[in-house]
């Protein structure tokens, strides 16, 4: 039995259909004025980590790292998938708590022109339990001031902010955390 609210999988567990709704970005997490540095992330322990999960597990190798340049507002694992020969890159946000998943041809980028095509790796989040992993469905939403989940995820962001993605014009709620524009 389905309602609104909820979608009931094997009489087992309950899964909420709006979820994306709970996920608000704090001021600054664009890393448009580089703040949250308290909350920052270092390259080093984003490389410990990533090579740990790949440790744990043995069909995930990790390939390579997006270069730490102060443009990217993230850090950026490839990672192999041994078992179904495909690449995917495990993001995150160098000024909030939130990572991500998402597709890759196995090279790496001109960053500077790439838009992520987010994706939900299960393994990733069931891994990384101490941080927000964001679902593809909340990443890939279009940033629309008439969708209610979009217009929480971005209210705390600075007037600033919004002036700057004038320019650049996000079209997605991800583009918003992961990019090269600062």
């Amino acid at each position: 039995m389905t309602n609104k609210a909820t979608n009931k999988t094997n009489n087992m567990n309950t899964v909420d259909i709006n979820l994306d709704a709970r996920f608000v970005f704090p001021k600054y997490a664009s890393g448009l004025r580089q703040q949250n540095t308290d909350k920052q992330l270092t390259f080093a322990v984003f490389r410990m980590l990533c090579e740990n999960l790949a440790l744990q597990h043995s069909d995930f190798s990790c390939r390579d790292f997006a270069p730490d340049t102060p443009d990217l507002s993230f850090y950026g694992a490839l990672f192999r998938q041994a078992d179904v020969q495909a690449s995917y890159w495990l993001l995150a946000s160098k000024y909030s708590n939130f990572w991500a998943s998402a597709a890759s041809d196995g090279s790496l980028p001109d960053f500077e022109h790439t838009f992520f095509r987010f994706l939900d790796l299960p393994i990733l989040t069931c891994a990384l339990q101490s941080v927000i992993v964001l679902p593809a469905s909340f990443l890939n939403r279009r940033i629309d001031s008439e969708d209610a989940v979009s217009n929480a995820a971005v209210q705390y962001l600075s007037d600033e902010e919004f002036a700057f993605f004038s320019h650049y014009q996000p079209e997605r709620l991800g583009d918003v955390l992961f990019h090269a524009w600062i």
